[in-house]
């Protein structure tokens, strides 16, 4: 396993130890003045720049807003969408106009990993990635089923939905310890979600608080926060506002903070 992902490393050009080189400066404000969602909720498109308040400056939605009339300039938006159902050049490159970023892909066990691929090599050209959320349950598909795709695909991979990732497993589990090894390598990231941190239970938050050290210790530019879905009758900026609070107690150093909600998604959204 560590023998493939060094021949990967080296194909790539890249180091486990070069953290940070590609990542942009940090606000010069470290108390979240300053903030990227990169999963805001495309229901408060609407209040967006009311949001401004909160310190929000950079969004990441999961489809294009029909409309941009509540950001005013004011708030910078990426996409990363699911899969389109035009995918020719001339197509792709008119999302990539509209901002897309990056396609979406569930690795249940509806997936084909192969099919990712497939999708990869179409938008490498675009400098896009893919976001994967992983599978939820020790009954679905393991990470490691899919190593040789996520292995051989020639763009950036995002790993979302860890809460649920790790509330299925064990600490020792191969599938944790394989996602620190592909972060490690440098082309793999993780996205954390606070509505998913603020409803897991007590034993899911430390095992996400375990995950997030470990990843920060080997890669402290390769993580990225969203703050999710909000509850049906909270107000978007106590939502962005609980949201942050929670990353507060996670991530306590206000460095860190600023890295994750700043200069990493800088890097893998091309704000």
């Amino acid at each position: 396993m560590r023998e493939t992902i060094t021949r990967v490393l080296r194909s790539y050009g890249l180091s486990p130890r070069n953290a940070g080189a590609e990542a942009g400066a940090l606000p010069a404000d470290s108390t979240d003045q300053a903030l990227t969602d990169t999963d805001f909720d495309t229901t408060a498109w609407q209040r967006a720049g009311a949001l401004c308040r909160s310190g929000l400056r950079r969004v990441v939605v999961r489809e294009l807003p029909k409309t941009a009339s509540g950001l005013d300039g004011s708030i910078a938006m990426r996409a990363v969408i699911a899969p389109p159902l035009k995918a020719d050049p001339s197509a792709l490159q008119d999302l990539n106009n509209q901002g897309v970023q990056g396609l979406r892909f569930a690795l249940d066990t509806n997936c084909d990993p192969y099919a990712i691929l497939g999708w990869a090599d179409r938008i490498v050209a675009l400098g896009w990635h893919v976001e994967i959320e992983l599978p939820n349950g020790t009954a679905t598909s393991r990470l490691s089923d899919a190593e040789w795709a996520l292995l051989q695909a020639p763009v950036p991979t995002c790993f979302s939905g860890l809460a649920g990732f790790v509330a299925a497993r064990d600490a020792d589990d191969a599938d944790i310890a394989f996602v620190l090894e592909l972060v490690e390598m440098g082309r793999f990231w993780l996205k954390l979600s606070g509505a998913e941190l603020a409803g897991a239970a007590p034993a899911t938050r430390e095992a996400l608080h375990r995950l997030v050290n470990a990843a920060m210790s080997v890669r402290e530019d390769r993580l990225v926060w969203g703050s999710g879905q909000p509850p049906a009758a909270c107000e978007p900026e106590k939502h962005l506002d609980t949201m942050i609070g929670t990353l507060r107690q996670l991530l306590p150093d206000a460095a860190s903070r600023s890295r994750v909600l700043w200069s990493n998604p800088a890097t893998l959204y091309h704000f």
